[in-house]
């Protein structure tokens, strides 16, 4: 959405890049006393982003619909 904005005059820093998604994070004591931090990071693809009624399916070059990409960090 915001490349014609950048291909334009319009400064970089009036720009914010957003992305539909999920990040958190916890911590949690083990039984044997160590400590485990955890995050999750979830963020869906944008290459065919929108709502499910108009975007189903895969495209010509394989992007899927509403997919999801996760990363789990420990």
């Amino acid at each position: 959405m915001l490349k014609p904005m950048f291909k334009g005059n319009v400064s970089q820093e009036w720009c914010l890049r957003a992305i539909q998604g999920y990040a958190g994070g916890f911590s949690a004591t083990l039984l044997s006393g160590r400590v485990l931090d955890y995050s999750l990071i979830s963020r869906r693809e944008w290459l065919r982003g929108g709502t499910r009624y108009n975007h189903r399916g895969i495209d010509a070059n394989g992007s899927t619909a509403n997919f999801v990409e996760t990363e789990q960090i420990f």
